[in-house]
């Protein structure tokens, strides 16, 4: 079988290749910082996650706030009835 090729004209190849649009970030997605040299005050920390941390002092207090309030109704179960929790739902996990 012969091998068929394609050729595109010269003004069109550059186009097939052209550079694809950088990334759209939104909210508290990875940054992507510049090539050139910036000013830190220029660099929006807000769009750097912080992994499971709280944002700020608030959201801190407000989470340590709701589990104190779980202890204290009794709503709180530690791994272990956790586990047991979770095998008695599903067998397969034990």
């Amino acid at each position: 079988m012969k091998e068929k090729s394609y050729t595109l004209p010269e003004e069109q190849k550059d186009a097939a290749f052209a550079a694809e649009p950088a990334p759209t970030y939104h909210g508290n997605a990875a940054m992507t910082l510049p090539e050139d040299e910036c000013a830190e005050e220029d660099i929006d920390r807000n769009k750097i996650p912080v992994g499971w941390h709280p944002a700020n002092e608030e959201e801190a207090m407000t989470r340590i706030e709701a589990i104190e309030a779980e202890y204290e109704n009794g709503q709180y179960i530690d791994a272990e009835e956790f586990e047991k929790e979770l095998i008695a739902q599903y067998p397969w996990l034990a």
